[in-house]
């Protein structure tokens, strides 16, 4: 459900006029249909006036499932441009299209172990066609909102727990979380030159219905049910603020009605929220749930150690309690149980995982 935004100047979203980036992906996908089915997502009955997406399609992960997804919107009435960010001449085609009051930016390169193979696709996909996206803001939307997917990965080796936003994020742990502070840095930069007003969103582990493939939870679900070997880094030992996808919808949701106060010089100052569900869970008491709910036993191979990737993420949101009236409202064990009930309903699950660059992880 959509929080109550505390600020005064929170906006109706029936007034706004939103292009998406990333729409075909998990997050986005979901997004839009949260936007476009405001009573199912807890929208209060509103959903904005227009929402347009934009999505480069890449091979990352099955296409064919990111096709789908873009289908699925475009039978709702959304239109999403098949393209790359770092476009700027499709860029200019699509806000010169409309009036665009705010901008979600949840279009990234995805993955933290494929970037050991391919970090040029995050510093051309996260940072680069970020700042094309930017620049293009400022040219042709100056008075947009921009929200943006951040990470949790930002936090790294910092060993303070819960992570807050006010803690350290210098110490990156692995390339992909210091693409992501980057962005965070970019956007500072337009605040202070241009008067960009920006929310980052320090996302953490989401999991639910249009799963992305290489993520643990849609991975484990497949292989519990087809009885086949799950890779288990660390020992399972490893713990993640697993977060259910309506949740983080919500979390967005209220962001794009946040307004943060202007400063001397009247522009909104820039603001960043974690958005998690605060109670961090092993990954072995991950699987385990899965197993009651699918009534199968997992197969436990040792992958050994992953050194990119942090032992514990675990969200402290009293920010966004605060400022956005939200909270999560989704426990593992309800949320897990709807991504098995889409796992069951949905086709085309072994083609979806069979797909995709990040294999080259196996």
């Amino acid at each position: 459900m959509v929080g109550r935004v505390l600020h005064a100047a929170a906006q109706d979203l029936s007034r706004l006029l939103v292009l998406v980036t990333g729409a075909a992906g998990f997050i986005g996908m979901n997004l839009i249909q949260g936007m476009i089915l405001p009573k199912a997502s807890g929208g209060g009955g509103l959903s904005p006036k227009q929402v347009v997406g934009i999505d480069s399609l890449n091979t990352y992960y099955s296409k064919t499932l990111k096709v789908a997804r873009k289908e699925i919107l475009e039978q709702g009435g959304i239109i999403v441009h098949h393209g790359n960010l770092c476009d700027e001449e499709l860029l200019q085609r699509i806000f010169s299209s409309s009036n665009f009051t705010h901008v979600v930016h949840l279009a990234a390169q995805a993955g933290v172990r494929y970037a050991y193979y391919k970090p040029y696709e995050y510093v051309s996909n996260n940072f680069d066609c970020f700042a094309v996206l930017l620049e293009t803001i400022r040219k042709q939307c100056p008075k947009c909102y921009l929200v943006y997917a951040s990470s949790s990965s930002v936090y790294g080796l910092n060993r303070k727990k819960p992570f807050s936003e006010s803690d350290r994020t210098d110490m990156p742990a692995g390339f992909y979380g210091a693409t992501k502070k980057s962005n965070e840095l970019l956007a500072f930069s337009y605040y202070n030159t241009y008067c960009l007003h920006s929310t980052a969103l320090r996302i953490f582990t989401v999991y639910g219905r249009w799963n992305r493939p290489d993520m643990a939870a849609y991975m484990f679900t497949h292989n519990i049910d087809k009885g086949l070997p799950i890779k288990l880094y660390e020992g399972g030992r490893m713990a993640r603020d697993f977060t259910f996808i309506d949740d983080i919808v919500s979390g967005i949701l209220s962001a794009c009605q946040f307004r943060s106060h202007r400063d001397a010089n009247g522009c909104f100052r820039p603001e960043t929220f974690n958005l998690g569900n605060s109670h961090p869970v092993p990954v072995r008491d991950f699987i385990r749930f899965l197993e009651v709910i699918l009534g199968k036993n997992a197969t436990l191979v040792d992958a050994g150690s992953s050194p990119s990737e942090v032992e514990e993420t675990y969200a402290n949101i009293s920010k966004a309690g605060a400022l956005l009236g939200w909270a999560p409202r989704t426990g593992i064990e309800e949320g897990l149980r709807h991504l098995v009930q889409w796992y069951k309903e949905t086709e085309g699950h072994e083609q979806f995982l069979r797909e995709g660059d990040f294999h080259i992880n196996d």
